[in-house]
């Protein structure tokens, strides 16, 4: 039988911001869900961003921000919830690092991330969270286009030869958010969950006798 056409992915919900665009219609930068040669070069395009120097100044601040909400768990008492305390908010300051965020716009992104990636909320919400996360990636590529910064996003708007679309770059910026921050929150908290429930017992152990 022939091979049947390779079908771009459209049938996720809009609130899914990893799949699609903010109609919930076609994803033209979303390089998983397509075959060479457009994967490749997306894909190589966006593999380059991720430069050791970056990484390394990126391993700086997250051990910053970790110890910020640590000391901030601390601070508050003996009791903390991990998920909303640690886990959900570092791989959303993390990518607004990543992608170039301004800090006074921070509490604006991280909102609608936490509302369109939460399979909890109620679809409506997700749609509309997502949609306007779509619209705030597709402003901050405007920016970067005017006057870019040493970020991946403004790399991605300005190094690609061919220079990617508009459409290209929010997709792209879209998935690496949703790939990048409930992946991350899960595998932070199940992490902690798995060493709490076998780690070894805190009492003290009797002395060994002689």
């Amino acid at each position: 039988m022939p091979k049947p056409p390779h079908q771009p992915a459209t049938q996720l919900a809009p609130g899914d911001v990893a799949a699609t665009d903010a109609s919930g219609g076609r994803a033209d930068g979303m390089f998983v869900f397509m075959d060479p040669p457009e994967h490749t070069r997306l894909r190589r395009l966006l593999t380059g961003q991720f430069s050791v120097k970056r990484m390394n100044a990126l391993h700086t601040r997250l051990h910053e921000i970790t110890v910020d909400h640590i000391e901030a768990m601390i601070a508050a008492g003996t009791e903390a919830d991990l998920v909303p305390s640690f886990a959900l908010p570092i791989p959303s300051v993390m990518i607004s690092e990543l992608l170039g965020v301004d800090y006074a716009d921070r509490a604006e992104f991280q909102a609608s991330t936490e509302v369109s990636l939460n399979v909890r909320a109620d679809p409506q919400d997700r749609a509309a969270a997502g949609a306007a996360l779509h619209r705030f990636v597709s402003d901050l590529i405007t920016r970067k286009r005017r006057a870019p910064a040493d970020d991946l996003l403004s790399g991605l708007v300005h190094d690609a030869d061919p220079p990617l679309t508009d459409t290209q770059l929010t997709d792209m910026a879209m998935h690496l958010l949703g790939a990048g921050h409930e992946t991350t929150a899960n595998m932070l908290a199940l992490g902690t969950l798995a060493l709490l429930e076998n780690a070894p017992s805190s009492r003290p152990c009797a002395p060994t006798p002689r």
